[in-house]
């Protein structure tokens, strides 16, 4: 029996997925695994991705950037011009469709031509498939009457079961 296994990496500024991996079957994803991490593949149709580093410089492949998307799925902006500096021109090209950057506040990079996701550029972590603000939980718990210092810790992202057991 054929199987077919689609790996989708993306968010609601990119109206869903910016980048896909197709695997056949399992032995396939298995044998596509860098470092023991599932890749997320190449950019879907009419969206390029780009990996900046801190200077907005395209990196080179095997060296981690920030991740940027732009194309036709991406949005332009926040309603009420929030957030500015998450939609950025788009100073790799010339083509007016992918004239502005999404800053998808990931890392990643190039791996013999897959892209790798390498972590979070903020304090964003998925809980059960919810993103949750990690400094913003240190926030609510630093209100809490008797508390003077917080540090917030996941302690496997990424992971299911994100909860330490003792």
């Amino acid at each position: 029996m054929f199987q077919s296994i689609c790996n989708f990496f993306g968010s609601t500024e990119v109206m869903g997925d910016v980048t896909f991996l197709q695997f056949h079957g399992p032995s396939d994803a298995s044998a596509k695994l860098i470092n023991n991490k599932v890749p997320i593949g190449y950019p879907i149709d009419n969206c390029g991705i780009y990996l900046l580093d801190a200077e907005g410089r395209l990196v080179r492949e095997g060296k981690r950037g920030e991740m940027y998307a732009a194309g036709l799925n991406t949005a332009k902006g926040y309603v009420g011009g929030a957030q500015p500096d998450k939609f950025i021109a788009n100073q790799h090209t010339t083509d007016p469709e992918y004239g502005v950057l999404y800053r998808t506040g990931d890392y990643a990079r190039v791996v013999d031509g897959l892209l790798v996701f390498e972590g979070r550029a903020d304090s964003q972590i998925k809980v059960r498939g919810h993103r949750v603000d990690m400094t913003e939980v240190e926030m609510a718990v630093k209100k809490v009457e008797g508390v003077d210092k917080v540090t917030i810790i996941c302690y496997k992202p990424g992971e299911v079961d994100q909860v330490r057991q003792r």
